[in-house]
């Protein structure tokens, strides 16, 4: 079921994504029509607000996935947590090495 969930968040955020690309091309165009003078602001508003809907749609879709979510046992809890923790520092080690073996980086002189 979580993972279910996971997937239905990555396409909800997805869609996101593409309604902000559809109102900012919605934008241009209405930019375009303006310097035309082929838009009216009634026009425009009725263009933006249409799209807004849909923007709100899709934040409530994800409002409503995300309450979904069923309550984590203290084991599973405790799992994540762990695994951020050996996440953070094998990154830090990775920088550590990475930084130490790169001839690029120099050591500070005191001030």
């Amino acid at each position: 079921e979580v993972n279910e969930l996971k997937r239905k968040n990555e396409v909800l955020e997805d869609e996101g994504h593409q309604l902000l690309v559809r109102i900012a091309q919605l934008q241009t165009e209405a930019q375009t029509f303006r310097d035309r003078g082929a838009l009216d602001l009634q026009r425009e508003n009725e263009l933006l607000r249409s799209e807004i809907r849909l923007h709100k749609r899709f934040i409530a879709d994800i409002v409503s996935t995300a309450n979904k979510i069923p309550a984590m046992s203290d084991q599973e809890l405790v799992r994540i947590i762990a695994e951020g923790i050996n996440s953070a520092a094998g990154q830090s080690i990775g920088l550590c090495y990475t930084s130490a073996g790169d001839p690029s980086w120099k050591v500070a002189a005191p001030t």
